[in-house]
């Protein structure tokens, strides 16, 4: 036997392997309408089965995920499950070829809806079946954007003649080409570009405008007319824009006290203008002493500041034409308080304890003696200035102190006397 001939009988053998086990099973379905679908609408996917088993088993999946629950082959069926519904017919037998219809009703087509079915037929509508055989048919489902574009900034205040940023987004549809976004103001459209990105479109217009007022930039969503017929456009407004003719700007904090040594800063914002650029200035200070952080110099750093520093410091931003706009606060700059040493009992000790100095003792001239007596005694004949309480008080102490001294002393003198004459 040459290798043709054996080649030829494996695959004869095989066919008729097959043909075996299927039964010669066949299906053919399609949807209803060909064209595609809209969101809202009812489709119904039909398949015509051929030379099936009545323990075969049919389902329908989407994105792998079975959509409808098996129904065996064996009589006519009709079950609901959400917006689906699987219909059978009866068994018609034309012999070694019995034939059935399966159909599945899907009401109220969503976006969800959209993509590849896969019909099965399987060996029985247990677990762990065999897929006898398949056919796929793809629902072509077309929808809009759910509500209306989304536009930005709310709010906002802008210098005259500097650009605005305006985004405008919304989902995107199908077919994507079926919607475009475009600005609009005064009735005239502005010349932007739309880009899509992750299920999303998104135009983002630099806005300029050329006078000072209070105004509102439209964005629309324009839809084509071809494919989604009688759909009017959608749209939504940025604004208000308050185009202001100088930029609102104002240094925090407004008054600021630091320690010498320490480090200051102030920051500069801008209302209306965020982008533009600042400039510091100092009635007390060298512009090297300024540390500039942020960007365009919203924030100003003074390091190790020294009571000199203390004075006034601005923001100034240009506004054209060699005009400006500034604002400005306070810097001071105080010495911290110093604390006296304390002195201890220890020290205040063996401060008394120092020898005093030692003077020369000097002779009173007689003059002065008689000048000390007359002060004290007065001339004769003078009344002697009264005595404070507090004086006679001490003299008392002193006579009765020497009263006691006195009767001690004799009191040791006779004992001792009496002592002496005992044999």
């Amino acid at each position: 036997m040459n290798m043709a001939t054996f080649l030829t009988i494996i695959v004869i053998a095989t066919a008729v392997c097959f043909i075996t086990y299927t039964n010669g099973s066949t299906i053919s379905c399609s949807f209803s309408v060909q064209e595609p679908v809209y969101e809202g609408t009812s489709v119904t996917l039909s398949c015509f089965l051929q030379s099936i088993n009545t323990d075969y088993a049919v389902t329908v999946k989407r994105n792998g995920n079975e959509v409808t629950p098996r129904i065996t082959l064996n009589g006519t069926y009709e079950v609901q499950n959400s917006r689906y519904t699987v219909r059978t017919t009866d068994l018609m037998d034309r012999g070694d070829s019995p034939t059935i219809w399966y159909y599945l009703d899907i009401t109220d087509v969503t976006r969800d809806d959209d993509g590849w079915y896969v019909v099965e037929v399987l060996s029985h509508a247990s677990s762990n079946p065999n897929v006898i055989v398949t056919e796929m048919q793809m629902l072509d489902v077309y929808y809009l954007p759910i509500g209306p574009p989304t536009c930005g900034p709310g709010d906002v205040h802008a210098v005259l003649a500097n650009e605005i940023p305006l985004i405008c987004t919304t989902q995107v549809g199908k077919p994507s080409d079926s919607i475009s976004l475009q600005w609009i103001y005064q009735n005239s459209i502005l010349s932007s570009t739309t880009t899509i990105s992750n299920g999303a479109a998104t135009n983002i217009l630099e806005f300029v405008s050329a006078s000072t007022d209070t105004l509102y930039v439209t964005c629309s969503l324009s839809i084509d007319q071809t494919i989604f017929p009688n759909e009017a456009p959608r749209e939504c407004q940025a604004g208000p824009i308050q185009i202001l003719s100088d930029p609102i700007i104002s240094v925090t904090p407004n008054r600021l006290t630091a320690l010498s040594g320490a480090d200051a800063s102030f920051t500069c914002n801008i209302e209306n203008d965020p982008i533009a650029t600042r400039t510091w200035l100092s009635d007390s200070l060298s512009s090297d002493r300024f540390s500039q952080t942020e960007e365009n110099n919203e924030v100003v750093l003074i390091t190790n500041v020294q009571p000199t520093d203390s004075g006034t410091i601005t923001c100034r931003v240009g506004t054209g034409d060699e005009s400006y706009v500034e604002d400005s606060a306070e810097l001071i700059v105080t010495i911290p308080s110093t604390t006296l040493p304390s002195i201890t009992t220890k020290q205040l000790v063996s401060k008394e304890a120092e020898p005093t100095e030692k003077r020369p003792i000097t002779k009173p001239e007689p003059s002065s003696i008689g000048k000390t007596l007359s002060t004290v005694t007065g001339k004769p004949g003078e009344q002697s200035p009264a005595l404070s309480p507090s004086a006679i008080i001490g003299i008392i102490v002193c006579i009765v102190v020497l009263v006691l001294v006195v009767i001690v002393v004799i009191g040791l003198l006779i004992w001792k006397s009496r002592r002496h004459n005992d044999p």
